[in-house]
C-alpha cells in the first residue's frame, strides 16, 4: 500500500481556526486497498519522532474519503493532542493510509508536509524600533543602517525608507510616501528583523543629505495596504555624504 506524496499545506483565510488550513496531496495510483485517508496536524515541536506506529493510535484527526486529495478542516478541528487549531502555532501535516482487508501493511504514512503557521492576514502591519546607526567608514550616506522590527508582514512586498530633515518629519504623511520614489527600498525576505544600509543620497522631498542636518527615518510597508512607522532617532552627518576629497572625516553624531 502507498503513501501519498505531493504533501501541500496552505493558510487560505482568517478565521482563526481549522477552516484556514488547506491541505492538499497526490494519490496513490492504485487506491484499491485503501479504505480512507487521515489528515493528521502535528505541532512541529513533535514532528520529527513521529512515526506510523503513533500515528494509528492517534484519536484526534480528520478522515478524507478515498478519491480525494484536498480539504480544508473545519472550525473545531484539532491537533493530534486534542487542542484546536489555531493561529500562532506551527504545524506539520501527515497523511495517514488505511488500508483494507487486502492490504499487506494496515497504514501507510506520508513524508511531512513543510511546516505552517497560521497567521491573521487582515491584521495591520507595524513597525516598531525603528533605529538609525552608522557603521565604520567616512560618514557617507551608505555608512547609515536603518533597522526595525516588523509584525504581521506577511503580505508586505517591500519597505521603503524616507530620511527626513528632523523639522520635517512630523509633517510627512502616508500620502506623501506612497508615489515618493525618494527612497531606499528593502524587498521582504520574510524576517521579522529587518537591517539594511541606505542606497539613494537623498532626503524624502529629493534634495541631498546635507552635513550638519539632523535627519530622521520613517518606513513604508508596501503591500496589500501601505503602512507608515513611527519616527526613528535622529542622525546627523558631519562630513559630506560620498565624500571623496581625501579629507579625513568627522565624527559622525547620533541622537538617541
Amino acid at each position: 500500500m502507498q503513501a501519498v506524496t505531493n504533501l501541500n499545506v496552505a493558510d487560505i483565510d482568517d478565521n482563526g481556526d481549522g477552516r484556514d488550513l488547506q491541505i492538499s496531496f497526490a494519490k496513490p495510483s492504485d487506491e484499491s486497498n485503501i479504505t480512507s485517508y487521515r489528515i493528521l496536524v502535528v505541532p512541529a515541536s513533535k514532528a520529527n519522532d513521529f512515526d506510523v506506529n503513533a500515528a494509528s493510535k492517534v484519536a484526534n484527526f480528520t478522515d478524507i474519503n478515498k478519491g480525494q486529495s484536498s480539504m480544508s478542516l473545519a472550525t473545531d478541528s484539532k491537533d493530534i493532542d486534542g487542542r484546536l487549531i489555531t493561529n500562532g502555532e506551527e504545524y506539520r501535516v501527515y497523511i495517514l493510509s488505511v488500508g483494507n482487508g487486502n492490504a499487506k501493511a494496515m497504514y501507510t504514512l506520508s513524508y511531512p508536509s513543510s511546516s505552517i503557521t497560521l497567521v491573521d492576514h487582515s491584521a495591520p502591519v507595524t513597525m516598531e524600533n525603528v533605529k538609525l546607526s552608522f557603521t565604520e567608514g567616512p560618514n557617507k550616506y551608505s555608512d547609515i543602517t536603518i533597522s526595525f522590527k516588523v509584525n504581521n508582514g506577511q503580505n508586505v512586498t517591500e519597505y521603503r525608507v524616507f530620511m527626513l530633515p528632523k523639522n520635517q518629519a512630523d509633517s510627512f504623511k502616508d500620502s506623501d510616501a506612497i508615489n515618493n520614489n525618494n527612497s531606499t527600498r528593502i524587498y521582504q525576505n520574510g524576517l521579522p528583523n529587518v537591517s539594511q544600509s541606505l542606497n539613494i543620497d537623498l532626503d524624502a522631498f529629493g534634495k541631498p543629505l546635507t552635513a550638519s542636518t539632523e535627519y530622521v527615518a520613517k518606513v513604508l510597508a508596501v503591500g496589500k495596504g501601505n503602512y507608515l512607522s513611527n519616527t526613528s532617532n535622529a542622525v546627523m552627518l558631519l562630513a559630506k555624504p560620498d565624500n571623496t576629497s581625501g579629507e579625513a572625516s568627522k565624527d559622525a553624531q547620533v541622537n538617541q
